[in-house]
């Protein structure tokens, strides 16, 4: 319910940003009607079993999997077991496979590329590779989308000055003062660190080794000369990652010019960049892993195997329930309010309990 009331908002504030009128009175109507609607229903409970899980990041430390420094980044739990999806996708990016991540909602698919690519910069930070220059670019199809990852970001990164990073959008302006930073800082309840570049003169002049944007400012900065400094060869020499969150959204006509836009881009490097593609749906849309593959290849022109391919594994119910209770218990369980009797009416048709205590029976039940 927290999570659908963010999306609203959230959503709602993208519209109220996107669409301008010319005169006041319709602005305000605009904004009225729009506070009024409730943009979608729901939200509706998916019973879908759970994940299937690995080992957690301290494993993966211990084993050399990740570098020991991977223990600076904060906000980040590193006791909780990953799931399995996410561990394999850690070795897979590890070994300079282009990927594609077709997991569902919910199933932590940012982890699943963020945590290798910042172990590969850490890695080099350990090996005293402080370079400017982009090391992973991360294209979403909407700001919204970048957007949900700053305050992430931001906290992962806090205690990593030696990583640094920025948001390339509409939104970011041409210069900062450091007005701005502390205005920034208080508006995101959290300190703008000095490895975030806040504004385009300072990524122009510094190119962050993660840069945020979407497709169609990236466009903008292929082709605008004060932009396309971000490009120059001499800062490109440690770029390997391209990310593209959402790939399920690149089809048609649209697919076909993010494709010539991404062979654009993958043109500048001095060796082919590694894509790492994400979506929720792709595996869901009764495409085999052939055709995930084909999509994966004709998108981005890089060499995809079947085994690049990640799906989500779940954890199956062992067995066969021993049986399944009434609606209309659940009705009558509700109705009794604690007596006792009337539960253990109820309860005793279903499973053998000699308590009496109605906790109890509720908990055999």
């Amino acid at each position: 319910i927290e999570r659908s009331r963010y999306i609203n908002e959230r959503y709602k504030d993208y519209l109220r940003s996107t669409f301008e009128f010319g005169k006041s009175n319709l602005q305000e109507l605009f904004v009225e009607q729009l506070e009024q609607e409730r943009l979608f229903k729901g939200p509706y409970v998916d019973m879908s079993f759970p994940f299937q899980r690995g080992h957690d990041l301290n494993y993966l430390i211990e084993h050399d999997v990740l570098c020991k420094s991977f223990r600076k980044l904060e906000d980040v739990n590193f006791s909780r077991p990953l799931y399995s999806h996410q561990e394999e996708s850690i070795e897979l990016i590890k070994n300079g496979r282009s990927t594609v991540i077709t997991t569902g909602t919910g199933s932590g698919k940012t982890e699943c590329f963020l945590y290798p690519i910042l172990n590969d910069l850490l890695r080099d930070v350990e090996k005293g590779n402080n370079d400017i220059g982009i090391r992973a670019i991360f294209l979403y199809p909407m700001n919204a989308l970048v957007n949900d990852q700053v305050d992430r970001i931001r906290k992962m990164l806090r205690n990593c000055p030696e990583i640094t990073f920025g948001f390339f959008t509409a939104e970011t302006p041409e210069k900062a003062s450091a007005n701005y930073r502390i205005k920034l800082g208080e508006e995101n309840e959290i300190e703008i660190t000095d490895n975030e570049l806040v504004s385009r003169e300072e990524i122009r002049e510094n190119p962050p080794h993660l840069l945020f944007t979407n497709y169609s400012m990236l466009e903008y900065l292929l082709i605008r000369p004060n932009d396309y400094s971000i490009f120059k060869p001499e800062r490109l020499d440690n770029w390997k990652y391209i990310v593209l969150d959402e790939a399920h959204s690149y089809y048609g006509s649209k697919g076909i010019e993010i494709s010539l836009l991404l062979r654009r881009l993958a043109g500048l490097a001095h060796k082919r960049p590694q894509f790492v593609l994400t979506s929720a749906t792709l595996g869901e849309q009764g495409k085999s892993e052939e055709a995930i593959v084909e999509f994966a290849h004709s998108l981005t022109s890089a060499d995809f195997a079947i085994s690049d391919v990640i799906f989500s594994k779940r954890i199956s119910l062992q067995g066969k329930p021993k049986y399944r209770i009434k609606g209309a218990d659940y009705t009558a369980i509700k109705e009794a309010t604690g007596e006792f009797d009337n539960i253990s009416n109820i309860a005793t048709k279903y499973c053998d309990s000699d308590s009496t205590n109605v906790s109890e029976l509720l908990y055999d039940l």
